[in-house]
């Protein structure tokens, strides 16, 4: 666990660059982004359609589609084993922290929801899936 003192960031992303490869040209879609994420804070991305917001999230959990590649940057996750830089995970490294640590919904609801059930039920049932918690404890990462 990181304390409320500590200098890491949960989340760090440092000049991250990806870059959209088509027909043998590539073009940059992110040029250097960064920002951080401590414990317990929210950050919000903000931009207008197609400004990377997306593209952004999807690097975190390297789930970019084939055609795109980050071509400079880091993505440094604070974890229970320390810090990893992400980009640097292998698919079963990436795998691991995928659902257990790190978790995304996708953007289209009807298919990322399932409206017969709560979004807490949903979201339950996920970390139930990737991790050993209690009932209680698990009732506790939903408030959190």
């Amino acid at each position: 666990m990181i304390s409320a003192g500590s200098d890491m960031k949960l989340l760090s992303i440092q000049n991250l660059c990806i870059e959209l490869k088509s027909n043998l040209q590539k073009k940059v879609i992110l040029d250097n982004i960064s920002f951080n994420l401590d414990q317990g804070e929210v950050v919000g991305v903000v931009g207008e359609s197609g400004s990377g917001k997306t593209i952004t999230a999807l690097s975190v959990l390297k789930l970019l589609p084939q055609n795109m590649e980050v071509t400079n940057g880091a993505i440094h996750y604070t974890g229970k084993n320390g810090q990893t830089d992400l980009l640097q995970l292998g698919s079963s490294g990436i795998r691991k922290i995928r659902g257990s640590s790190i978790s995304m919904i996708f953007q289209e609801p009807m298919t990322s929801l399932n409206p017969v059930h709560t979004c807490g039920h949903q979201v339950r049932e996920a970390i139930q899936l990737h991790t050993s918690l209690s009932n209680k404890e698990t009732k506790e990462q939903l408030i959190i």
